[in-house]
C-alpha cells in the first residue's frame, strides 16, 4: 500500500522542523525528530486497517448511490 501526504500536510512537517528551532536542541536531533514523524506517516502502510476509512470527498473518496464509500483502502491517519 501506498502513503501519500497531501501538501498541507508536508507544509505542517516543515512548520514543525521551523518551530524546533526555537528550542535548545543540536541540529541532528532536531534532524532525528522530523525523521520520526516521517516514519511514523510512512508507517502507516504497515498497519492501514486500524485506521477508519475516510468518508471525504474532498480527499477523493467516491460514494456509491446508498452513500457508502467505494474506496475501502482511502484511511484517514
Amino acid at each position: 500500500m501506498k502513503v501519500v501526504l497531501r501538501k498541507q500536510v508536508i507544509q505542517s512537517i516543515d512548520a514543525y522542523k521551523k518551530a524546533l528551532e526555537n528550542y535548545p536542541i543540536t541540529n541532528e536531533r532536531r534532524h532525528d525528530k522530523v525523521n520520526n514523524m516521517r516514519a511514523a506517516l510512512e508507517n502507516i502502510k504497515n498497519n492501514p486497517t486500524s485506521y477508519p476509512i475516510c468518508m471525504y470527498k474532498k480527499m477523493g473518496q467516491k460514494f456509491d448511490e446508498e452513500g457508502e464509500p467505494l474506496n475501502l483502502n482511502l484511511r484517514l491517519f
